[in-house]
């Protein structure tokens, strides 16, 4: 499973088992098994939907299985209904980032987040909180074997992104 491509696709929760084991769809009607662990840790229930990785999964009672569910953005009961979208956080933008273009260099996130002259130091900063705290995924690449430092840090949503390299 973990050399598995996988996609960050909307789904609605609409089955909870006792066991908290969830079943939802994707918007085009396909099922999705989401594991018990998952809709605790999220305290997900019937009728949620939020972006969630998927995994195509053979010899199972639905199609994909999730391995991974995104927080939601904070939701202000008191907000008009045709207020304008939340800006996305900075967080969110790197997700997003590298769920849709997989591996990238510090420099090309940036510009994706901020622009072409963005603020390089504090992204890597922000790549780096987000690594410690297992939200995204870090490869260094060496150019030479006697190096003390890589010459090329990259990053992808997934080590299964990395993964997916070597097969």
């Amino acid at each position: 499973m973990d050399h598995e491509t996988y996609d960050i696709r909307e789904v609605t929760v609409t089955h909870q088992l006792d066991t908290k084991s969830s079943f939802g769809v994707l918007p085009t009607g396909e099922e999705v098994f989401i594991p018990a662990r998952l809709c605790t840790n999220f305290d997900l229930m019937v009728d949620d939907c939020l972006p969630m990785a998927i995994v195509k999964q053979t010899n199972a009672s639905t199609s994909f299985k999730v391995i991974r569910v995104f927080e939601p953005e904070e939701d202000d009961d008191d907000t008009p209904a045709q207020a304008p979208a939340k800006e996305l956080s900075d967080e969110q933008k790197v997700i997003r980032f590298l769920a849709g273009n997989g591996i990238s260099a510090v420099r090309s996130i940036t510009h994706a987040i901020h622009g072409e002259h963005g603020d390089i130091h504090a992204v890597k900063t922000l790549l780096t909180k987000m690594h410690t705290g297992g939200q995204i995924a870090r490869a260094d690449v060496f150019g030479a074997g006697e190096q003390n430092r890589a010459s090329t840090v990259l990053y992808a949503i997934d080590k299964r992104v990395f993964m997916a390299l070597s097969e």
